[in-house]
């Protein structure tokens, strides 16, 4: 949408321009509006500027006709006549002025001298051309004309030098003589006078371009307007860069799916055959020229990672024996190496499950910025490292995350080997600490029980909760009476795993604090959890809830009925 509505004002910005010179800097040049019978040499001579180059100026044919009414630009010259307008009559010369020569070089070996007689009285103004040849010794290359402006009488004012005849006369008989040239370059005519003086040439020039007016508007217009101008060209030109960038994405994204759809089910028949026919030892050669191709390979290694992710022993032991003689392994290292993090992820995951061991590689991303990333790390190196596989968690630094505890726990039990997480309990990275006491409830390790009892006094809330609820894991019933006695200091969330906790344990013990919680406390969830512990507790605890009942206010009895619905 930018790229569009930024063509369209500098399209209206153009056809603005075109009738109006708003926002452009004031040039050294001023207007002339044609009279009748004025002339374009008229004009020149008004203005003291070269005729050819108010031609230049004004787009003028060669006739250097002009037409009344119209406007025509002069540049470079300020008139003394502030009126805007021309007589018709030449300004008048002191014939008492020096002669002025004018040397202008042309082809031909030879000089002429132009004798111009202007004489003024009271309303008229007599004007009389002379061309004289002045032979001198001719050039090799070039030759000077030489046009000198004296004082004479020795021509008529009938007799006119016509420039567009005269001189063309001259240079096509260069080699003739100069009388003869003379002859031909003087004709009698009523025409205004032609002076061949040019200070700027005339040049077969055709109009202006579209990209030389843009050029001529932007070097005229104000800051503003040049501001705006380099705006809407960058807006477009940007436009143009990401719609070219976004079509040859487009065009390379559906060509690679088009690779991976023509190989995608001939490789999987092929690792599939593998798997389960006889073969040799070996990889086809066309396989592995073809293999080269990056789409390709990436098509391959995820067809054979996944169903190596679901297979176990022999059948995954031949998937990997495939993997190395296809010649992936330089190739998962290489994206292990890469600055992309998606790649390191995906190279990390290859290397975990085809057993090949990059440790310093792995080791540096375990603790990562990049929470994707330290997860697959860490997943790698608990499958690279069956020995010890959570040795890393002795680095204080390391941060788990409540996905990547539970990645971890799967790889875990994948692996079926369970380190011994007391070793953990004590670590300074809370998380790791998390994660320890929650691995010591789930597999039971009782002889961990004394460390996880000591992490019940740590002063952060969400360590004395895990602590709870791994005692409540365990089941252990000699430590009923130290969650009874921890329940009056805890918070609320806290209260609550301590009430679950001894529900697991199912201790008669517990009973009248049940009853107190029960009768005491003014949470409902409390009382509510406390009413199910009596109830868990079998017919003992349901007859202690029925004594409760009868002495109980519409709330409590509400609560009861509650606890004792097995459908809840």
């Amino acid at each position: 949408m930018r790229g569009p509505a930024s063509i369209l004002l500098f399209i209206i910005m153009l056809f603005v321009q075109s009738f109006c010179t708003y926002g452009q800097e004031t040039p050294d040049f001023i207007y002339h509006i044609v009279k009748n019978n004025e002339s374009a040499l008229q004009i020149s001579q008004f203005y003291n500027v070269p005729v050819d180059s108010i031609r230049k100026w004004n787009y003028l044919d060669r006739n250097y006709r002009v037409i009344e009414g119209m406007k025509l630009i002069i540049k470079g010259r300020n008139s003394k006549y502030q009126n805007n307008t021309v007589t018709g009559k030449s300004r008048l010369i002191d014939s008492r002025q020096e002669p002025k020569t004018t040397t202008v070089k042309v082809n031909p070996p030879i000089k002429f001298s132009l004798t111009v007689k202007q004489t003024a009285t009271d309303n008229k103004q007599t004007t009389t051309d002379k061309l004289t040849p002045i032979i001198e010794q001719p050039v090799t290359n070039k030759s000077t004309l030489l046009v000198k402006q004296t004082p004479s009488d020795t021509i008529s004012s009938k007799e006119k030098l016509t420039t567009e005849k005269g001189l063309a006369q001259v240079l096509d008989n260069s080699k003739k003589s100069v009388k003869d040239a003379l002859t031909d370059s003087l004709l009698t005519t009523d025409q205004p006078v032609f002076l061949p003086i040019y200070s700027d040439p005339i040049k077969n020039e055709s109009r202006s371009t579209f990209f030389e007016k843009v050029l001529y508007y932007y070097f005229k217009s104000n800051y503003l307007i040049k501001f705006i101008i380099f705006l809407n060209l960058l807006f477009l030109i940007s436009s143009i860069i990401l719609a070219i960038w976004l079509l040859s994405r487009r065009l390379k994204t559906e060509y690679i799916e088009f690779k991976k759809t023509k190989c995608q089910d001939r490789y999987r028949d092929f690792i599939t055959d593998w798997l389960y026919e006889e073969h040799i030892p070996s990889v086809p050669v066309s396989l592995i020229k073809e293999l080269k191709d990056k789409v390709f390979r990436d098509v391959f290694t995820t067809e054979l990672l996944s169903l190596h992710n679901n297979l176990t022993g022999e059948s995954a032991e031949k998937l990997v024996e495939l993997f190395h003689l296809a010649g992936f392994k330089k190739f998962s290292i290489q994206k292990v190496h890469r600055p992309f993090w998606h790649l390191k992820a995906k190279g990390f995951r290859e290397l975990a499950q085809m057993k090949i061991k990059e440790n310093f590689m792995i080791f540096k991303y375990l603790n990562s910025g990049n929470v994707t990333l330290s997860i697959e790390a860490q997943l790698a190196w608990i499958q690279l490292n069956p020995d010890d596989p959570l040795s890393f968690y002795d680095d204080p630094n390391v941060k788990l995350t409540e996905w990547g505890q539970l990645n971890l726990l799967l790889a875990l039990k994948k692996s079926g080997r369970i380190p011994d997480f007391g070793r953990w309990l004590k670590s300074m990275s809370k998380s790791v600490s998390l994660f320890a006491l929650k691995m010591a409830g789930i597999y039971k390790q009782f002889d961990n029980v004394d460390l996880v009892t000591q992490r019940l006094d740590d002063s952060d809330r969400d360590i004395r909760r895990e602590a709870i609820c791994a005692l409540g894991k365990m089941a252990l019933p000699s430590h009923t009476t130290v969650l009874q006695q921890l329940f009056p200091k805890e918070e609320l969330e806290n209260k609550i795993e301590i009430i679950r906790s001894l529900i697991m344990m199912s201790e008669f013990s517990s009973i009248p604090f049940f009853e107190e919680v029960l009768l005491k406390e003014t949470d409902i969830n409390l009382r509510i959890l406390s009413a199910k512990g009596l109830v868990s507790l079998g017919d003992t605890g349901k007859e202690k809830l029925d004594s409760i009942f009868l002495e109980a206010d519409p709330i409590l009895k509400k609560i009861i009925i509650h606890a004792k619905d097995n459908r809840i």
